[in-house]
């Protein structure tokens, strides 16, 4: 491990630069680079999307009603579904 501080070790990672680059700024979030970012965690770098298993996304419809009935519960918060 070199001790030379200007040395930028996850150079060769495009998403720590990104972030690098968004937390160097000065003045306002660059929105359009946190976006970017966000997508780019999201897909895993691939920029699309894979489609969800069709059973898959009916058994988290499934649950969403229980685990938002979970949350009012315990926490006391309302929440969108009323």
């Amino acid at each position: 491990m070199s001790n030379n501080p200007d040395e930028q070790p996850f150079s060769g990672i495009p998403l720590f630069g990104d972030l690098a680059k968004a937390m160097a700024g000065q003045g306002p979030l660059q929105w359009d680079v946190a976006r970017q970012v966000a997508i780019s965690t999201a897909t895993n770098g691939t920029n699309t999307e894979a489609n969800v298993d069709p059973s898959s996304r009916v058994g988290l419809e499934q649950l969403a009603p229980i685990a938002d009935m979970h949350v009012r519960n315990y926490t006391g918060l309302t929440t969108g579904s009323g």
